[in-house]
């Protein structure tokens, strides 16, 4: 069925379901009889709600048969479920009876998210923790620069992240583990020569561009109360009101009267100095492994021989021999500068940075 003809016939089901739950013996749901709703229609999915009393079941299902009757659309019992609370086991069986549907428990997944009757607890986000878990433990054993692997974190990891991130709010417990899963998997393992925070800024503040997931989190929340905003007849503004208080911030986000995330998380996300050199070693045609390798040298955070002098290794540069080997050894750009063409000679530039 095209999906024209089957908005039709759904629109024919909604009234039909107005009509006959204005029926004096119907109940509405204790949490819906305010809005007098009923049911919910998200693609070729339909949740129904009355309070769990035989007289209000019989009127739901007499709608489904009516409906089957006329579009030959039945509901396919072995993939539909009741969920019940505060009823009594003989009660319980009466409408399983009636209607032919499993009970079900919350909470339940749908299209990959955790539906629950209450606020979700750390444990019902294991499905994504888990996700990214797995994700990385397949690449772990691959060969990857230190450039590979952020960019797997970037466009993996964070595109996962993004379809979570854009209905609930993430707990802070569980964004911790993301970070220790994705900090780990950066410096394969080894200790972090940078801390995960400095690298969630951009890189021109001497970042490595990868969004913080917590400020994410709360763009993409934004976004999502923006559009109840533009949509007055929603369920939410119906109950709560008007949302005016809540977006006076907002307006300098939009485009086109549509919210760009981008300009709300540069909203929220922590701002730092402007580093001059990101301009210089991020290049299109300069190797992301060596860019990656000029942004460590640049913090101060290669392994150089004089930050391992703990292990009584000789510290002389192995290229000139008579001067000893650190981050800004490269500055003369003589025998011992590989980098020499990067334009990364002035001590001005090239002087290892502290973060602020």
């Amino acid at each position: 069925m095209s999906p024209a003809l089957f908005l039709l016939s759904m629109e024919f089901f909604s009234r039909l379901v107005k009509t006959r739950t204005s029926n004096s013996e119907f109940n509405f749901h204790p949490k819906c009889e305010k809005l007098k709703i009923t049911h919910l229609l998200f693609a070729d999915d339909l949740m129904l709600f009355s309070r769990g009393d035989l007289p209000s079941i019989h009127i739901l299902m007499e709608c489904h048969k009516e409906f089957r009757d006329v579009s030959s659309l039945a509901v396919n019992t072995s993939k539909s479920s009741i969920f019940t609370a505060g009823l009594q086991n003989d009660e319980l069986q009466g409408i399983l009876a009636r209607t032919g549907f499993a009970s079900g428990e919350m909470p339940v997944r749908y299209l990959g998210i955790p539906l629950a009757a209450q606020r979700l607890s750390v444990t019902d986000y294991s499905p994504l923790v888990d996700q990214i878990a797995k994700s990385i433990s397949k690449w772990v054993a691959k060969s990857l620069s230190y450039a590979g692997r952020l960019e797997l974190i970037r466009s993996v990891i964070q595109g996962v992240e993004c379809f979570w991130l854009q209905i609930f709010p993430l707990p802070a417990v569980d964004v911790e583990k993301i970070h220790r899963f994705c900090r780990k998997f950066l410096w394969n393992s080894g200790r972090a020569p940078v801390a995960w925070e400095e690298i969630c800024h951009p890189k021109e503040e001497g970042g490595l561009g990868i969004r913080h997931i917590q400020t994410w989190n709360v763009a993409l929340l934004a976004r999502v109360l923006w559009n109840i905003h533009c949509k007055a007849d929603t369920l939410l503004i119906t109950d709560f009101g008007s949302t005016e208080a809540a977006i006076q911030h907002m307006e300098a986000w939009t485009n086109n009267k549509r919210l760009e995330t981008s300009k709300a998380y540069e909203y929220f996300r922590p701002k730092r100095t402007r580093r001059p050199w990101q301009t210089v070693i991020w290049k299109a045609f300069v190797p992301p492994k060596y860019s990656f390798v000029l942004w460590l040298g640049l913090r101060g955070r290669l392994a150089t021989r004089d930050r391992l002098s703990f292990l009584h290794e000789e510290e002389a540069c192995s290229f000139c021999i008579n001067r000893q080997e650190s981050a800004g050894h490269a500055r003369p750009v003589t025998m011992c500068a590989p980098i020499s063409g990067t334009g990364l000679a002035s001590a001005d530039v090239y002087q290892p940075f502290s973060a602020q």
